[in-house]
């Protein structure tokens, strides 16, 4: 397969929207995560840093876990554009 052929689906303008918003997506999230490491070592101190970190880390595996359900019962009712978006908004604009 040559290395044109991999991008293939890139060329279909809507899926490379699509995946080039969710890479900037996946770029914040990361950096997101780097801040909250920095702000655990600053606030908590490099002896406790670990800890706070687990802590943030078990309440958002929490929070998927308690959500999942509630959200895939909206994303069947819900317009799935719309949601996106909301989504995508309050995402931002918590980690702002």
């Amino acid at each position: 397969m040559n290395a044109l052929a991999t991008f293939a689906a890139l060329r279909n303008p809507l899926f490379a929207r699509l995946y080039f918003a969710q890479t900037v997506s996946q770029i914040g999230d990361a950096l997101t995560w780097v801040g909250l490491a920095l702000l655990a070592a600053q606030l908590a101190g490099p002896a406790q840093a670990p800890a706070v970190l687990a802590v943030a880390l078990t309440l958002r595996v929490t929070a998927f876990v308690l959500f999942s359900p509630l959200a895939g019962v909206i994303a069947d009712r819900v317009n799935r554009r719309t949601l996106l978006a909301m989504c995508h908004f309050g995402r931002w604009s918590s980690s702002a």
